[in-house]
């Protein structure tokens, strides 16, 4: 997962941030753009950023993208918790919540 978020931020100069966490075959991945990357480019940078997700790990299917502020908070904990061993699957349903219900289909099929 954070070899995925080196390699967005790297790639894609709208992003200043990124976090990802991975479940079986997908990532879940919330960003933070810069104040130059307009919400016209959301589409495309969510692509963008799902092209990247897949390169860098090819086993990865499906690529949830969101880049909200809030978001981005929040699974920056959800990231630390997880580092500090508590599993993911315990997060499983609240990044469901977070994802599945704005984005219903994920992105770079």
């Amino acid at each position: 997962a954070e070899k995925i978020a080196d390699a967005i931020v790297k790639d894609i100069d709208a992003v200043k941030d990124a976090r990802v966490i991975i479940s079986d075959k997908m990532a879940y991945v919330s960003v933070s753009i810069t104040e130059t990357a307009g919400s016209d480019t959301s589409k495309d940078l969510k692509e963008e950023i799902g092209k990247v997700v897949k390169k860098t790990d090819t086993a990865i299917e499906d690529v949830y993208v969101m880049e909200d502020a809030d978001t981005f908070t929040r699974m920056k904990e959800i990231g630390d918790d997880i580092a500090d061993g508590k599993p993911v699957s315990g997060f499983l349903k609240e990044l469901e919540n977070m994802f599945v219900r704005v984005t219903p289909t994920p992105t770079a099929k």
